[in-house]
């Protein structure tokens, strides 16, 4: 038990660390952007009538192998998308940056 606690100190400390270290601001941001897509997934299901990602996964036990299969569908969609410009841009010999410098 007491390997665990000072696993858990040890870890807590390295977060905290982490407020005053390089990229400090990831600490952040990150969370921010992953709660804006959940709620983005959340708006677009509802608009659409269908329930939830989350409540339809764990109410309906036939559904959850397509359920989990389009949420992975869902978060590998956009970065996928920005690698394949990028490699495009890269062979094309175009500029990676969007105001043409």
């Amino acid at each position: 038990m007491d390997a665990i606690l000072d696993m858990l100190f040890a870890r807590g400390e390295h977060l905290l660390d982490r407020f005053s270290g390089p990229l400090n601001f990831r600490l952040v941001v990150m969370p921010l952007v992953v709660s804006f897509l959940a709620l983005r997934a959340h708006w677009k299901d509802v608009r659409e009538g269908r329930p939830t990602i989350f409540g339809a996964f764990v109410t309906d036990p036939v559904k959850r192998r397509r359920l989990f299969r389009q949420a992975l569908k869902e978060l590998v969609r956009g970065p996928i998308t920005r690698i394949t410009r990028l490699l495009y841009r890269r062979w094309a010999g175009t500029s990676i940056d969007r105001h043409g410098g």
